[in-house]
Order: C-alpha cells, then sequence, then structure tokens
C-alpha cells in the first residue's frame, strides 16, 4: 500500500472511532437525563437510596412521572431504584397490576422500599397476581423483608398491621373467665358445668355492654348495645325458672351459683371491659362473640336443661307422705342469690330503672338480707324439696311499688314483705308465701 493510501485509511479509521466514541458518550448521556428526569418527578421523600429532593403524593403527578420513568427503565433496565418510581408512578395513578409488576422487579433487585410496597399491595389487596389473596400475614412478611433490607420505615407498617392482626384473632388470655368467653366467641353452650352460673355471667356480661358506659358513646356500637335487651331479659326469665329446679342436682347448681353468684357477675362485667378495651364494638371478634350469645338465646334454654338432664317429677303423693313438710334448712345472705333477675333490665319500663339500681346497690351493699327457707325431707330422687326466699328482715323503700308483670319484675322473685325466719313447716309458710307476693 502506498504511503498516502495508508495514511487516507487511518484517517477515516480515526473519524469513524471518533464518530462511535461521540454516539456513546451521548447515549450514555441521554440514559443520565432518563434517570434523572424520573428521580426528579417520582422519588419517594423517605426513600434512602433516592437521588432527588422526593415527591409527596399530593404533588405527584402520575403521567409525566410514568412516561419519565419507562424511559428511565429502558435506559438501564438493572437499575432498580427507577423500577421503584415506576411502581410508584403506577401506584398512584391507580395502574395496580402494572405497579405490582414494577415493584416486583425492583424487589428482585433488593430494593427494600419496593418490598414495602409489595406489602401494601398485600395489605390492600391491590393488584395481586392471579390466584393471589389479600392477605394481612403475607403483608406482615413483606414488611419485615422490607426491614431486614434496611427500610426503616416498615416499621410503623409492622406495628399498624400486627395491632390489626390481634384484632381479629380471638385470645382467651387475659379475661378473668377464659372459659366462658371462649364458649360465646365459638357459640358452644354444650355440657356446662353449671349452667345457672353461666347465666349469670352472661346476664352480667350482656347488661355491662347494653348499658350507659363509656364504651358507647360511639354510634358504630349502638347496633350491637341494642341487640342485647333481649337477651338480658331472656337471661332473667330463665334463671327463675332453673330456681325452680326440683332435682337434688338441680338444687346442687343452684347452691353453688348462689355462693359464687357475686364472683361470678363481677367477671362478667370485667370482661365486658376487657373485650372492648382490647378489641372494640368495631372488631369482629367483639361482634361474633354478640352475635353468638343473641343468635344463640333461643336455643339457648334447651341446651342448658339437656345439660342438667330431665326436670325430675314428684312422685305422686301416697298415704305414707305427709302433706305438710318440716323446716330443712334456713340461710340468710347479704346479697340476693339470683342477682341476674334482680338486675335492672326493665327495658320497657325505663322510669324505673334508677330506682331499682338504687335498691341493688343497697343489697350489694350488704344492708338487706335474702332469707332462703328449704323444706323437707331432702330425697336423694328430688322429691319433697322446696324451696322459698324472702327479704329478711326489710324491704328495700320502692320495691313494692314497680308497676310491672311479675315475670319482669326485677325483684318479684323476693315479694313485697319481710319474713325474718322461716316458719317451721310448710303449712304455716304458704299463707306467708302467698300474701307477699307482688
Amino acid at each position: 500500500m502506498h504511503l498516502i493510501e495508508l495514511r487516507h485509511s487511518i484517517a477515516a479509521t480515526s473519524i469513524l472511532l471518533a464518530a462511535s466514541f461521540a454516539a456513546s458518550e451521548a447515549s450514555g448521556a441521554s440514559a443520565q437525563a432518563s434517570i434523572a428526569h424520573c428521580d426528579a418527578l417520582a422519588s419517594h421523600p423517605k426513600d434512602p437510596g433516592r437521588y432527588a429532593a422526593g415527591v409527596t403524593d399530593e404533588q405527584f403527578a402520575p403521567g409525566a412521572a410514568i412516561e419519565a420513568c419507562k424511559a428511565a427503565v429502558d435506559a438501564d433496565p438493572e437499575l432498580p431504584r427507577s423500577w421503584f418510581q415506576l411502581g410508584r408512578a403506577y401506584w398512584l395513578a391507580q395502574r395496580d397490576e402494572d405497579a405490582f409488576a414494577a415493584f416486583v422487579e425492583a424487589a428482585k433487585r433488593d430494593y427494600a422500599p419496593a418490598m414495602k410496597f409489595i406489602g401494601d399491595a398485600y395489605n390492600e389487596g391491590r393488584g395481586l397476581p392471579k390466584g393471589e389473596e389479600q392477605s394481612l400475614d403475607t403483608a406482615v412478611a413483606w414488611y419485615q423483608e422490607a426491614q431486614n433490607n434496611g427500610y426503616k420505615e416498615a416499621q410503623q407498617a409492622i406495628d399498624e398491621a400486627q395491632k390489626v392482626l390481634a384484632s381479629l384473632r380471638f385470645d382467651p388470655s387475659g379475661f378473668q373467665n377464659k372459659e366462658y368467653m371462649t364458649r360465646m366467641y365459638e357459640g358452644n353452650f354444650d355440657n356446662l358445668g353449671n349452667p345457672l352460673q353461666f347465666l349469670m355471667y352472661v346476664g352480667a356480661f350482656s347488661e355491662e355492654l347494653g348499658g350507659t358506659t363509656v364504651f358507647f358513646i360511639d354510634q358504630d356500637c349502638q347496633g350491637m348495645v341494642t341487640s342485647l335487651s333481649g337477651t338480658i331479659n331472656g337471661v332473667q326469665r330463665f334463671v327463675s325458672f332453673l330456681q325452680s329446679m326440683q332435682s337434688e342436682e338441680g338444687m346442687a347448681d343452684v347452691l353453688i351459683a348462689l355462693f359464687t353468684s357475686s364472683w361470678v357477675q363481677d367477671q362478667g362485667k370485667r370482661d365486658a371491659g376487657i373485650l372492648m378495651n382490647r378489641y372494640s364494638c368495631k372488631s369482629p371478634i367483639a361482634r361474633k362473640i354478640v352475635e353468638n350469645v343473641v343468635g344463640s338465646w333461643e336455643k339457648l334454654p334447651a341446651i342448658i336443661q339437656a345439660s342438667l338432664g330431665p326436670k325430675k317429677k314428684p312422685r305422686a303423693k301416697t298415704s305414707e307422705e305427709p302433706s305438710v313438710v318440716s323446716l330443712y334448712q334456713q340461710k340468710e345472705y347479704g346479697l340476693y342469690w339470683g342477682a341476674i333477675s334482680g338486675r335492672c333490665g326493665i327495658q320497657n319500663y325505663p322510669s324505673k330503672i334508677d330506682a331499682c339500681n338504687r335498691v341493688l346497690a343497697l343489697i350489694n351493699s350488704n344492708e338487706y338480707k335474702i332469707l332462703t327457707c328449704s323444706y323437707g325431707p331432702y330425697r336423694k330422687d328430688g322429691t319433697g324439696f322446696r324451696v322459698y326466699q324472702f327479704w329478711s328482715d326489710r324491704v328495700p323503700e320502692g320495691v313494692p311499688s314497680y308497676n310491672v308483670p311479675g315475670d319482669e319484675h326485677p325483684f318479684g322473685i323476693l315479694g313485697q314483705r319481710a319474713v325474718g325466719k322461716c316458719p317451721a313447716n310448710t303449712q304455716d309458710l304458704e299463707p306467708i308465701f302467698q300474701a307477699s307476693r307482688l
């Protein structure tokens, strides 16, 4: 090759190399410009890896950001920050499926803020792939992954999600009566150890929720409160029924419930407060418990009767059995044994409730005593055993003045006369009993 030709060839090659370098340099500059434009329009203010000041959701312009960040991703597909910002732009534009796909691309490249947004997608059920469902548990897993990869902002999301999860999971620990609360949550009223005791608990629980406590200033709770009124009245009537149990087993339950009534009712009231403080009346847990109690009330008496066994019928009186039986036992209590039927749930007579509550306060202070008279003989088959109850030394002022039917009268079972001492036999007692009834 001649020297002149060689010089021409070298010159041409130099020109081509210069042009190629210039094009490469221009392309790199264009890519950087696209990435910088995406950063300027879509950087998250709390993204520790951002390259710009950050744009709040309120200032965000999704349309422009989508175009800029698509160009950034095309310019450098391996840059996770651009994938995340593109996902954010789609998210704020409500293009949820596109947003989820972009966040996944960023997460594949270990970009922690994208992991937090994937958690948000599962939390809210937005843009999930086919076959995937909204899941708070999955959301928490992604939030924790984001935190593990250095995104500290995920901790707040973890705390909030776990608080919601706690409100959706029934945990009997912390309640005064774990067994009864579990039964009410599960709607399981079979095989009750002491039905009367359980009813006292349910009644106190229901009246605490159905009262005018601070829990129910919130209007959202009013429907739940109102639904309990029928249960309260039903409990009152059924406690009166159980009092009439004549079988040995039934009387044992009555006596046990008598001695533990104050304690069990206190548990019911406390557990109502614990339920509201832990879950609130808006929680599915609280609503399920109330629905189970209210919804099962119609069948609850039959379930409880079955758990007690059939009520034993007295044998036909024979010539060997006396028509008059003697006093078997006399007891005096400082607290009305059937306090559930004495609680002031006379919903149709609101003008009487304040007076009723005043009487109950006097009873609970032990100022008034309750006399229980049991007449025998006490046979194992349950026959011949009769129980009567009265006010002991005096009747609280105003008790006889409740103009309500006998089965709704809060103190009807105790009558309107004080009987300081049990008569020696049923013959002497019967006229006193009849005269004292309301």
